[in-house]
């Protein structure tokens, strides 16, 4: 059955379709609607208010234990107005305790004739002492006390009745107060409250506990009532509270919803004729666009329409168009970046064999001197007062081949994709103490000025050993570069989210051609003089320091200043 009625959908017009969907969702919201209201709110509510009301009366019960019984109308005065509420003192046997006095009077006295009177309130007024009054006085028939027949307090008129009998009329102040320790004198009179008060005994309680006393459901009379019985010491609170009827609550909802409802149902029988014509109208003309892009004609825009999905679908369209029209652009790009690649990867491959021959050479170099030297010394052709000297260039010849392959295998290591860089965080103060301490014979011995400007506790994330060698490095090419007595500056500080770090050597330059070519491997800068520039070294320190900042990914470079040449680093600091 399902499944047929799921056919008929599907055969219909789109326009049909979209009505069919409006109705059904607009029917399905009224019937939930109506579940809820009769049988969800009456329950939901009732709860809601007795949940309320019970926390209210856990607080005022603590209020009553904490306070003396003689000040018990306060509380009880604040309790029953705020929650519409009825409660009285009990006593052990379940009686109405009369209140003391039994009856809410005040004494003002006259500010021009200094006459006290004494005024019985029959109105829940509350007085403060030293208050200040205009009040009309009317004599009580049979007593010595006055009633209220006009009040005026701060300016605000309070009780206004006609006073026709020796009325008098004062500009008093509040000398005494005396009210009642509870609300019995009023409540205790109330029908219900004697009805209620009646029906309970031990055994009745028994039968109602509830966590913080007793409490049950009075529907005697009109109006159905939650009765609560609670312990104060030795007395008893019996309160009560009507229960709100949510009947009437819930015919006037449901008054006010079939009106909405019926205007609702014209309003969507309206809109789904319009919404249907909208929806379907631009539909068919994006069809005729999309036959247009079967045939080959890329050329093709379907126009935008108003609507938020018609103009997707149409953007949709038109990018496939788009799309396919700039594939065959696409492809040939693809094959220029592929000849691109090819041509990197030639001249990479082209670098790797010019290293390889160079390493020959450079090892060749010195395997040759070795090889001579150990041939003449063989032959004895060398002296014995020269064989020192021989064999201390011997030696200097292979450390600087161990310095360069050992170079040379730490760039292996970090072009190998599983190398992992051992980070932990330096502190670049210590960094370039260690640094300066590692060159301090060479400092004295050509009287170098050593100037260091670090930011105190300046950390960056590398790796220790590795970061010692990029330093080593620069600092080997300062010294070789800077004259006898010159000054070499090391400079640390924390910019725009970056860490700097700079060595910089005063009183020598170099060539633009120098800098550009001092990061290739085997590149040597030729000068004379010096010994220290006259010394040729391993040719691969400053491709092995490159070659480690790009393992860092730290920025890094060299470039002339005013008097000298500086080499930077600079570390982002969420790296």
């Amino acid at each position: 059955m399902f499944k047929k009625l799921k056919n008929l959908y599907y055969q219909r017009s789109l326009t049909t379709q979209i009505i069919i969907v409006i109705m059904f969702v607009f029917a399905t919201f009224f019937i939930l609607q109506f579940t809820l209201n009769v049988l969800f709110f009456p329950g939901y509510f009732t709860e809601r208010e007795i949940e309320s009301f019970e926390t209210n009366l856990t607080r005022y019960i603590d209020r009553l234990e904490e306070t003396d019984e003689e000040d018990y109308y306060e509380i009880i005065y604040n309790f029953t107005s705020n929650n519409n509420a009825t409660s009285v003192i009990l006593g052990p046997n379940f009686r109405i305790i009369e209140s003391t006095p039994n009856q809410y009077t005040i004494t003002a006295r006259d500010s021009e004739t200094r006459i006290p009177y004494d005024i019985l309130l029959t109105d829940n007024i509350r007085f403060q002492p030293l208050d200040s009054i205009q009040a009309t006085l009317t004599p009580l028939d049979n007593t010595d006390y006055y009633v209220l027949s006009k009040l005026v307090r701060n300016n605000l008129t309070v009780i206004d009745q006609s006073c026709n009998y020796q009325c008098i009329e004062i500009d008093a102040t509040i000398e005494a107060i005396n009210k009642p320790n509870h609300l019995n004198y009023i409540f205790g009179q109330h029908q219900r409250v004697q009805i209620e008060a009646n029906r309970l005994s031990n055994e009745f309680l028994d039968n109602n506990v509830y966590e913080s006393g007793w409490r049950y459901q009075s529907s005697e009379g009109p109006i159905d009532l939650m009765v609560y019985v609670n312990r104060i010491e030795w007395d008893y609170v019996l309160t009560i509270v009507p229960i709100q009827n949510t009947n009437n609550i819930i015919n006037i909802l449901e008054t006010y919803q079939n009106y909405v409802y019926l205007t609702a149902l014209v309003v969507v029988l309206l809109w789904s004729f319009r919404i249907a014509n909208v929806a379907s109208k631009p539909i068919k003309k994006i069809e005729k666009v999309a036959e247009e892009i079967a045939n080959l004609n890329f050329e093709v825009q379907s126009s935008e329409f108003r609507n938020k999905e018609a103009t997707s679908l149409s953007k949709s369209i038109n990018l496939i168009a788009s799309n396919l029209n700039s594939t065959l652009n696409t492809l040939n790009r693809k094959n220029n970046e592929l000849l691109e690649l090819y041509k990197a990867q030639s001249e990479e491959v082209d670098l790797k064999k010019r290293l390889v021959s160079t390493i020959s050479h450079e090892l060749k170099t010195p395997l040759m001197i070795i090889q001579v030297t150990i041939q003449a010394l063989m032959d004895g052709v060398i002296d014995k007062e020269q064989l020192d000297e021989e064999l201390k260039n011997i030696l200097t010849e292979v450390n600087k081949s161990s310095i360069m392959i050992q170079d040379l295998l730490q760039i292996y290591r970090l072009d190998s994709s599983e190398t992992k860089l051992d980070k932990s965080l330096i502190d670049v103060s210590d960094l370039v103490q260690r640094t300066i301490e590692s060159f301090k014979p060479m400092i004295k011995q050509y009287h170098f000025n050593i100037v260091v400007n670090v930011e105190k506790n300046l950390m960056i994330k590398a790796d220790l050993k590795l970061m010692d060698r990029v330093m080593s490095n620069f600092m080997t090419n300062a010294i070789k570069y800077t004259k006898t007595g010159e000054t070499i500056l090391f400079n640390a500080y924390n910019r725009n989210a970056q860490t700097h770090i700079e060595i910089i050597n005063h009183g020598a330059r170099l060539s633009d051609d120098h800098i550009h070519h001092l990061w290739m491997p085997f590149y040597r800068v030729e000068q004379e003089g010096d010994n220290r520039l006259s010394s040729k070294g391993s040719g691969v320190g400053l491709y092995l320091v490159s070659e480690i900042l790009k393992a860092h990914q730290f920025d890094y470079g060299l470039k002339n200043i005013d008097d000298g040449v500086m080499a930077y680093i600079i570390i982002s600091n969420n790296k």
